[in-house]
């Protein structure tokens, strides 16, 4: 091949937040392609690759996604993607059959794993940083330069940004302090340096984790939730490995040591979209959405949301 190059970074988008989080490490993946050939037999390891590529691309140029991509309740692009082929895992294998002349990564996809398709000469593109608007923003743009969808990319970029301006107009003004919540995830909490604490401040809350210090995501105590005293705690839903959904509110709201905090107290326990807020693709804007709702319900009616821009119909270039 002739070479054009290409630095890409590597993007994940968890199924929930149920881990600490690693140190960033941004890798930059050279990856030669003809100059005249955009990708045309994308393959998506992960949920949140997957998420990135089907509203930028018709389905004919996505070979295969992770199975997760094609599950309602924990895709935001499950419609999207019905049809397409799913895969769990890794397996070079199966990946050579499909003949991808690009597969998308995440920094929890092995290095081994990595490091055999390379091996192979299959071109990996890896995304690593996810904990800002401003860097799911970079991640949809390089991606839309690496397969030429750069008209694409800058509507879902300014989709971002409209939703984002819509919250914040209407909870301006609303005492921010007034609203203090933890999120919350089996034991885990998130923290400063996350792309959950930045939906809670533009939400216009106060994030508990955050304020206490707490960095990432990490674990938290009973007693720290009962010193902090959250006045609306935020759940998500957890994937159960049969496939069904497990709801958290009643555990919580039965938790002993919980009983005095103001949010059980109140009734103030909230389950939010797992697709919305586990995401870290462009539709995690729409976990502000939801937080601003529940936070400031009085504001609902009046955060004007356009809707997702569409993605390209079906071309001839890359039929699977």
């Amino acid at each position: 091949m002739r070479g054009l190059t290409t630095p890409l970074l590597t993007i994940l988008l968890p199924l929930g937040l149920s881990g600490i989080s690693l140190p960033l490490i941004e890798a930059l993946t050279t990856v030669p392609r003809e100059p005249s050939a955009p990708p045309t037999r994308i393959v998506a390891l992960t949920l949140g690759t997957a998420e990135l590529i089907a509203d930028l691309v018709p389905t004919n140029r996505i070979q295969a996604v992770s199975y997760l991509a094609t599950k309602e309740g924990v895709s935001n692009v499950a419609s999207l993607l019905a049809g397409v082929p799913s895969i769990r895992g890794v397996n070079t294998e199966e990946l050579l059959k499909r003949h991808p002349d690009l597969i998308l990564a995440s920094r929890y996809t092995e290095p081994a794993a990595i490091s055999q398709l390379r091996r192979c000469g299959l071109p990996v593109l890896r995304f690593t940083d996810h904990e800002s608007f401003r860097q799911i923003e970079r991640n949809v743009r390089q991606l839309g330069r690496t397969i030429e969808a750069q008209e694409q990319a800058k509507r879902i970029v300014d989709w971002m940004r409209d939703t984002l301006r819509a919250v914040r107009e209407a909870v301006a003004g609303k005492d921010q302090s007034a609203e203090r919540v933890l999120f919350f995830n089996g034991h885990f909490t998130a923290g400063q340096e996350t792309l959950t604490d930045a939906q809670i401040d533009l939400a216009g809350g106060i994030n508990l984790a955050s304020l206490a210090g707490i960095e990432g995501y990490a674990p938290i105590s009973d007693e720290l939730v009962v010193a902090l005293d959250p006045t609306v705690i935020v759940l998500t839903v957890s994937l159960r490995s049969k496939g069904d959904f497990a709801d958290p509110r009643g555990a919580i709201l039965a938790k002993s040591a919980w009983r005095n905090v103001t949010a059980i107290r109140e009734g103030r326990v909230h389950l939010l979209p797992n697709e919305h807020l586990s995401t870290r693709s462009p539709y995690a804007v729409l976990a502000v959405v939801d937080l601003a709702k529940v936070l400031h319900p009085e504001v609902a009616e009046s955060i004007d949301v356009a809707p997702h821009p569409s993605r390209p119909s079906s071309s001839t270039r890359g039929s699977r």
